[in-house]
């Protein structure tokens, strides 16, 4: 079993961070994730959406709350 990680990249230190997303319980989130967008008008949220591999169970959008590396 794999949690669900998105990473920060600094292109000029070239140091990145790592964090998992957590579910709204705060486990981390066990369910695929793709499809990662960010909200032009909040630099703290971002979109993604879960894919369970089963074209009988619909999709669910996940909306993320970035923390203080995604906005510097």
């Amino acid at each position: 079993m794999s949690a669900v990680t998105i990473g920060c990249l600094d292109e000029a230190t070239r140091a990145f961070e790592l964090g998992l997303v957590l579910d709204e319980t705060g486990a981390p989130l066990l369910d695929k994730t793709e499809g990662l967008a960010f909200d032009p008008d909040d630099p703290t949220r971002a979109f993604a959406v879960t894919d369970r591999d089963d074209p009988t169970a619909p999709s669910e959008l996940l909306v993320l709350r970035l923390g203080d590396a995604w906005t510097r």
